[in-house]
């Protein structure tokens, strides 16, 4: 006996997110970075700025995809600038360090 409980090829998960935190290399927060996350097959492309205590989230990303996100600021470098990841859920604690 063969049960189905949905047509083949629908999504089985929601969307998801990606959170985390922005801060120098003293570790305080920085606010108004921008994060940018392209989703690499579609070129689709969502940004977020920090808040004032460094923290960012960008939400309703689609799941088991792959993203680039980078990372800007006007005062700020960053040692690494951006992250491949393959969102299969949602990532909290992706944060980025500026360079001392």
């Amino acid at each position: 006996m063969l049960f189905c409980f949905g047509l083949p090829g629908n999504p089985t998960a929601g969307d998801g997110s990606i959170t985390g935190r922005v801060v120098s290399a003293e570790g305080v927060g920085i606010r108004n970075a921008r994060i940018t996350v392209v989703h690499a097959v579609t070129g689709e492309t969502v940004t977020a700025l920090t808040n004032a205590f460094g923290y960012y989230s960008v939400g309703n990303l689609p799941v088991a995809e792959l993203y680039v996100m980078t990372i800007s600021h006007k005062r700020y470098t960053f040692a690494e600038k951006s992250r491949t990841l393959t969102l299969n859920d949602s990532f909290s604690l992706i944060d980025f360090v500026a360079n001392p």
